[in-house]
């Protein structure tokens, strides 16, 4: 299996964009101007962010890279990011208040597996809706690909399969 570091990932990821939006032919859509390594002071460095202006809406995507393995801590990193951004365009962008965001975090790395633990990352979504865990493989011959991870039968089958989760009789459940 064909290895790349995360900066290398963020190049793939960004030369794809800008060539003719090549990514959507291999499993990723953004739209909108591209951010590389955007400073947010003590919130820190996002890896990508994507934004697309529509008269008053903002459509904005935090994509958090890992090499590795993705995770809760991935995620809170995006958080971080998203806050950090909200306080960079509320002071940076007239009329601040006039516009609406629309806010979607894409998570990506190589290593998505489930792991039977509370921390795993098949319980991101149950966070909030408009989050994506995206796996990307390089291939040799068809290079880089991604694909988007969907664990609701996961989930639903675990929660299953540990005993004393239901719900206490009581009239509120009938």
């Amino acid at each position: 299996m064909i290895t790349v570091s995360e900066q290398g990932l963020e190049d793939i990821i960004v030369d794809l964009y800008h060539n003719n939006n090549q990514l959507k032919e291999r499993g990723l859509d953004f739209k909108g101007n591209c951010y590389r390594q955007l400073c947010l002071g003590s919130f820190g460095r996002a890896d990508l962010i994507f934004i697309d202006k529509k008269e008053q809406v903002l459509d904005i995507e935090i994509v958090e890279l890992k090499k590795d393995r993705v995770s809760f801590s991935t995620l809170s990193q995006a958080f971080a990011y998203k806050l950090g951004l909200e306080i960079l365009l509320e002071h940076q962008l007239r009329n601040f208040e006039d516009y609406i965001l629309n806010w979607n975090i894409t998570l990506i790395g190589s290593d998505t597996k489930v792991e039977e633990r509370l921390s795993s990352v098949c319980f991101i979504k149950s966070v909030c809706d408009n989050i994506s865990v995206y796996s990307y493989k390089i291939c040799p011959y068809k290079g880089l690909s991604f694909h988007c991870e969907n664990y609701d039968n996961y989930t639903k089958d675990l929660l299953d399969r540990i005993p004393g989760i239901k719900f206490p009789n009581s009239d509120i459940f009938l």
